[in-house]
C-alpha cells in the first residue's frame, strides 16, 4: 500500500529539521532559527526553527507548533513539513501563518518529553511571580516511584508496583493521574516538573510571538501532540472559559472533535502552565483560540509506566545499558509509532483541522462583526 505523505516524516530530529528547512526554503518562507544553548556542546546544531508565510502584518494569525513535548515533535514535524510543501494549495496572502518547529529541541534530540532541565514545557507557562500550583498527590507519590533502585540488575524492583497499588487503593485512580499529569513545582528531579522559572524554550516562544503583537487581532494556534486517546484518533483540546466567544468559535471550527477542559469533569486532572497561557499573555487585546491537537498511540497505563521509567533513566540509569535502550525504544514507539499507516492517518486528520482553521480565519472579519 502506498503512503504518499510518508516522505514528510523522519526518524530523528536532525532528519526532521533538514526536511522542514528544505520545504520552507523551497516555498521562499521567512526563516528564523534560535540555536539552543546546549547545542554548543554537541557536534550538530539543534534549534527552534520558525517559518513564516503570508502577511507578517496581517490582523489574523495562525500558529502551528510542534515539539512542545520533545519526542512528540517527530509527528508534528512531518505534519508541518507536509503542509508547507503543499502551501500552493492555500491562498494565505492576507493572513500570517507561523510554523514553529521543535519548541523543545533538546527533548526531541534526546528522545524525552522533558527539556534539558527535566521540565515538562507544557507545565512551564505559569506566573512564577505568584505562588506555584501545588500537587499534594504527587508529593505523596514522589518517594514511592522516583527511587535509585527502580531497576535491579535490569529487572523492575518488585516493591514499586505494590507501592503504586497501595497509593491507588488509598487515594483512587484519578489521584494517580493527577499526581503524574497535572504538573508539580517542588521536585526538580521528579515527574511532571513545571520548573522554578521560565525555561529557555518559553522565553524563545514569547520572542517568536513578538513579531505579531502589533497587528494581530485574531490568533489561532494548533499545538501538535501525541499519546492521548485511541490509536490514530484525534482529539482537540481547548481551555477557553465556558460560554466565552473563543470557546463558541472553537466549537464552530472543530465541532465534535473539540474537548473543552474548562468543562467540569472533561479531564481527570486540571493542568496548569500549558502553552495556552502564552497566547493570553502575548496577545491580551486579541481574540485567542489556541488548541492542542492530540493523536492517540497506546494506553494511558503505558504512558504512566514509561514516564516513571524514563525519569529513573535520566537520573539514575545508563542510556547505554540494555534497560536504557529498551526504555528509549519503548518511549519512541509510544509517542511516534513505527507505522506508516498511523502517520498517513494523522497527517490527513491534521490537514483537515488546519484547512478548517485557515478557512475560518480567512472568513473572519473584525471582532466587532461577531
Amino acid at each position: 500500500m502506498a503512503y504518499p505523505h510518508e516522505q514528510y516524516f523522519s526518524q530523528d530530529y536532525f532528519s526532521a529539521r533538514k526536511k522542514f528547512l528544505k520545504a520552507a526554503s523551497q516555498q521562499n518562507l521567512q526563516i528564523k532559527s534560535f540555536l539552543h544553548p546546549e547545542s554548543v556542546k554537541s557536534d550538530r546544531d539543534f534549534a527552534i526553527d520558525v517559518a513564516i508565510a503570508g502577511d507578517l502584518n496581517a490582523s489574523r494569525l495562525m500558529v502551528i507548533n510542534s515539539g512542545t513535548h520533545g519526542l512528540e515533535g517527530l509527528a508534528g514535524s512531518g505534519i508541518q513539513t507536509g503542509i508547507i510543501d503543499q502551501l500552493e494549495n492555500y491562498n494565505i496572502s492576507d493572513i500570517a501563518l507561523c510554523f514553529i518547529h521543535a519548541l523543545n529541541p533538546w527533548g526531541m534530540v534526546h528522545a524525552r518529553r522533558q527539556n534539558e532541565d527535566n521540565i515538562d514545557l507544557n507545565r512551564n507557562f505559569i506566573d512564577f511571580a505568584a505562588t506555584s500550583p501545588g500537587n499534594l498527590y504527587y508529593d505523596l507519590l514522589h518517594d514511592k516511584v522516583c527511587i535509585p533502585n527502580l531497576f535491579i540488575d535490569g529487572t523492575e524492583n518488585p516493591t514499586v508496583p505494590k507501592r503504586i497499588t497501595r497509593f491507588i487503593d488509598a487515594h483512587g485512580l484519578q489521584a494517580y493521574h493527577v499526581a503524574l499529569f497535572q504538573g508539580q513545582y517542588t521536585h526538580a528531579n521528579g515527574i511532571g516538573f513545571g520548573g522554578w522559572k521560565p525555561s529557555w524554550s518559553r522565553r524563545m516562544f514569547y520572542k517568536i510571538l513578538e513579531d505579531f503583537q502589533r497587528t494581530a487581532e485574531l490568533v489561532t494556534a494548533i499545538d501538535i501532540h501525541t499519546g492521548l486517546g485511541e490509536y490514530g484518533e484525534d482529539i482537540i483540546i481547548n481551555n477557553s472559559p465556558q460560554n466565552s466567544t473563543a470557546l463558541h468559535l472553537a466549537q464552530q471550527i472543530y465541532r465534535e472533535k473539540l474537548v473543552s477542559i474548562s468543562e467540569e469533569g472533561a479531564l481527570p486532572y486540571k493542568t496548569k502552565g500549558d502553552t495556552f497561557y502564552a497566547f493570553e499573555q502575548a496577545f491580551p487585546n486579541a481574540l485567542n483560540i489556541p488548541v492542542a491537537l492530540e493523536f492517540g498511540t497506546s494506553s494511558v497505563e503505558d504512558l504512566m509506566r514509561l514516564q516513571i521509567e524514563d525519569n529513573w533513566l535520566i537520573h539514575h540509569g545508563d542510556l547505554r545499558s540494555a534497560t536504557g535502550r529498551r526504555i528509549k525504544d519503548e518511549l519512541k514507539d509510544f509517542f511516534y509509532p513505527n507505522d506508516p499507516k498511523w502517520r498517513q492517518n494523522i497527517f490527513s486528520k491534521a490537514k483537515q483541522h488546519i484547512d478548517a482553521t485557515i478557512s475560518f480565519i480567512k472568513d473572519f472579519g473584525s471582532r466587532s462583526s461577531i
